[in-house]
């Protein structure tokens, strides 16, 4: 734990340092300290929880190994999606396949890796799963976890138009899921009551990503919200082009004809002199 709180205060410091370096925005040192402070004391509160025994029959101490596993499954993923050319392809077919096809990147080569990287979380899932049931059962509720799964990352910031949303968004969002899951079982509620708020969660989360998404986009279509008020029609600047090359061969030509006129009667005056 303490390695991985001092990777972290090492990597917020490195980073704002080399911004504040580099002239671009970075938050204050007394903002970075007190974020350092934070990680180490989440650490040690984690620490004193591991420690501490937590079973009511049996005793219950120390780390989960699962925990390590999702830590780890984080930090690849999120090096993946954030450091590498991959990542910023999976973020610009979300954001618009069309542009990005038009740029180069093959929309089919990123969404097979996509639903295969997918493919290989879910199966660690799996894997997990079937060691805490110690069994494995082809009648289990899929649709559920299904539920779960989405719900985890739209409730955590990842948006359902694409575009946006990080490995870390999908775990605080686990978080609340299990949150309530756990916490409505321990007070007694039935299945169909912890259906129904996870429900009312999500549809909330969805609501909050629409109405964000099209508060961005707003101001482009403010100006045209009228329907009396006509769109103005911009001038084509290639036709205009056009236009303005054929008027100037009009008026060469017209020039050329006048000038033309008037030589004929000179050269036919001088023809009969």
């Amino acid at each position: 734990m303490l390695v991985i709180v001092a990777l972290f205060g090492g990597r917020a410091w490195l980073r704002d340092a080399r911004r504040r370096h580099s002239g671009l925005v970075a938050p204050p040192v007394s903002l970075t300290l007190p974020k350092i402070g934070g990680g180490l004391l989440a650490g040690i509160v984690i620490v004193l929880i591991c420690n501490a025994n937590r079973g009511v029959v049996t005793p219950i101490r120390g780390m989960p190994w699962v925990l390590l596993l999702v830590l780890f499954v984080l930090l690849v993923w999120t090096f993946l999606l954030g450091r590498t050319k991959f990542g910023r392809y999976v973020y610009a077919i979300g954001g618009n396949p069309e542009a990005a096809r038009r740029a180069g990147i093959s929309l089919p080569r990123i969404r097979t890796v996509c639903f295969t990287l997918a493919s290989f979380t879910a199966g660690i899932a799996g894997v997990v799963y079937a060691s805490r049931l110690r069994s494995v059962s082809t009648s289990i509720d899929g649709g559920t976890l299904v539920l779960y799964a989405v719900a985890a990352a739209v409730i955590g910031g990842t948006s359902l138009f694409g575009g946006r949303g990080k490995m870390s968004h999908a775990v605080l969002g686990g978080l609340v899921i299990a949150a309530i899951e756990n916490g409505m079982g321990l007070q007694g509620y039935s299945a169909y009551v912890r259906f129904i708020v996870t429900g009312l969660v999500l549809l909330a989360a969805v609501t909050i990503d629409a109405v964000s998404r099209r508060g961005s986009t707003a101001p482009l279509e403010a100006p045209y919200a009228s329907h009396h008020q006509a769109r103005p029609t911009r001038p084509n600047p290639v036709w205009t082009t056009i236009t303005e090359l054929n008027g100037a061969t009009n008026e060469v030509a017209g020039t050329t004809s006048a000038s033309t006129c008037l030589r004929r009667p000179l050269a036919s005056s001088s023809a009969s002199a």
